[in-house]
C-alpha cells in the first residue's frame, strides 16, 4: 500500500516528543488550509495526552510569508523545541538554517511545489517530493494533516473526532482549490456530509448566516463561505480564521463572521480599484504575452486577489508586485495548463525567493532587476 513519503517517520518523531514531554511549536500559514491543518495536529496531540503545543500564525501583512526571521526572533525563547511548519517552509532555505541555529528541530508538513533542492529540515512531509501521481500528490496541507492524525491516533480516532476533522479538512481542501481527484475526492465527498451538521459553534454560525441560502447544496454553501473567510489576517497573536473556527458560542462566532463580512466589503472596494488601474495598462499592452506590473501603494494582503482577477479577465500569465524600499513582493497567477513556478524557476537568478503551485504563488526580487525579470518571463512564455 502506497504511503506519503516520511509520514510514518514524522508520526514516530511526534509520538516520541509527546512521550518525553518535549516542547512543540506549531507554526502555520494563517489561511484556511494552514489553520485547519494546525487545528488537526493540535487536537491530535491533545487526544494523545501531550502537552498543548505553542501556536504561531504567519502574518502576511507584517512579515514575509512562511518561516521568517521576525517570527523566529519572537519564538526563540521556546527553543529547544520541535518546530513544525505547516503549509509553509519548502522554500525557506535560509530560515530553516537559522531555526536550527536557534535550537529548533524543524519538521515540515507542506504541499507547495518542491524547488530544485530541499531545506535542511529534519523531516519533510510533502507529497510532491515523489514523482508521478499516487493519489496523494495534490493533497492540501489539511489533507496531509488528516492522514497524519489517522496514523497517530489509530484506533483511538473516535467516530466523533474523525467526523469533526474530516469536515474541517473538506472545508480547507475546497478553499485551497486543489484538484479534487484521488485522496482529495474521497476527503471532500465524505467530509461534506459532516460539515454542515458540525458541533463547532464557528461552523454552525457560518451555515446559519443570512449570506448562505438553504436552497444551495452543501458544496455551494462552502464555496460561498470560503470566499468570505479564507483570509490571512491576524488578531493579536492569533489568526482570525482560527479564532472563528474555535469560537466557544454561536454568538461569538456570529460576531466574528460579521467582522469578516465588513472586512470583505472593504477589501472588495480596494481590489476593484487595483484591478481597474492595472486593466487600463493591460489593455494598452494587449499584445504582450504576459501582464507584469507593479506599484508602491498596493496592499500586500490584496496582491493575490488583484492578480487572480486580472489573470481571469485577460487569460494570460499575470505577475503583479508591490514596490518597496527593500525589495519588490510579487504574486503570480496562471491560466489553465501553464506553470508559474516553472516560469519563475527559469528566471531564478533574478529572484531572491519564490514558491507556490503551478497556478499561483509568490516571488521576491530587487527593483534593479525588474526589466530583466520581465524580459526573462516574457521569453519563457513566448516559447510555450
Amino acid at each position: 500500500m502506497k504511503e506519503i513519503k516520511n509520514l510514518n517517520k514524522l508520526a514516530k518523531r511526534i509520538l516520541k516528543a509527546i512521550k518525553e514531554k518535549e516542547r512543540i511549536v506549531l507554526y502555520a500559514d494563517s489561511d484556511l488550509d494552514g489553520t485547519v491543518a494546525l487545528m488537526t495536529l493540535k487536537e491530535t496531540i491533545g487526544n494523545l495526552g501531550g502537552d498543548q503545543p505553542s501556536l504561531y500564525f504567519s502574518d502576511r501583512r507584517q512579515e514575509e510569508p512562511g518561516l521568517n526571521e521576525t517570527a523566529l526572533d519572537f519564538l526563540k525563547d521556546k527553543a529547544p523545541a520541535l518546530l513544525i511548519t505547516i503549509d509553509c517552509g519548502i522554500s525557506n532555505f535560509k530560515e530553516v538554517k537559522l531555526a536550527k541555529k536557534i535550537g529548533f528541530e524543524v519538521l515540515m508538513i507542506e504541499h507547495h511545489e518542491v524547488l530544485d533542492r530541499l531545506p535542511a529540515a529534519a523531516i519533510i512531509v510533502n507529497p510532491k517530493q515523489e514523482k508521478g501521481n499516487d493519489g496523494f500528490r495534490d493533497l492540501a496541507t489539511a489533507g496531509i494533516a488528516f492522514k497524519l492524525a489517522e496514523l497517530l491516533l489509530g484506533r483511538n480516532l473516535s467516530g466523533d473526532l474523525r467526523e469533526d476533522l474530516l469536515g474541517l479538512t473538506a472545508l480547507a481542501t475546497i478553499a485551497d482549490m486543489v484538484p479534487e481527484t484521488g485522496e482529495n475526492q474521497l476527503l471532500v465527498s465524505e467530509g461534506l456530509i459532516y460539515l454542515e451538521n458540525s458541533w463547532r459553534p464557528g461552523l454552525q454560525a457560518l451555515f446559519q448566516s443570512s449570506v448562505v441560502s438553504r436552497r444551495l447544496s452543501t458544496r455551494e454553501m462552502v464555496r460561498k463561505i470560503v470566499t468570505i473567510i479564507n483570509i490571512t489576517d491576524k488578531e493579536g497573536d492569533w489568526g482570525e480564521v482560527y479564532l472563528l473556527l474555535t469560537s466557544r458560542s454561536i454568538e461569538e462566532a456570529g460576531k466574528r463572521f460579521e467582522r469578516f463580512l465588513q472586512k470583505g466589503a472593504e477589501r472588495q472596494v480596494k481590489i476593484e480599484a487595483g484591478v481597474d488601474e492595472f486593466k487600463k495598462i493591460a489593455l494598452f499592452q494587449k499584445d504582450a504575452p504576459i501582464i507584469f506590473e507593479g506599484k508602491t501603494d498596493l496592499s500586500q494582503s490584496l496582491l493575490g486577489s488583484i492578480t487572480s482577477r486580472l489573470c481571469l479577465s485577460f487569460d494570460k500569465p499575470t505577475f503583479i508586485y508591490k514596490i518597496t524600499e527593500k525589495e519588490n513582493i510579487g504574486h503570480y497567477r496562471m491560466p489553465d495548463g501553464l506553470s508559474g513556478i516553472k516560469a519563475i524557476g527559469s528566471c531564478s537568478k533574478l529572484v531572491r525567493r519564490y514558491g507556490g503551485h503551478a497556478a499561483a504563488g509568490g516571488f521576491y526580487f530587487q527593483e534593479k532587476d525588474t526589466i530583466k525579470l520581465k524580459q526573462c518571463l516574457t521569453k519563457y512564455f513566448q516559447q510555450k
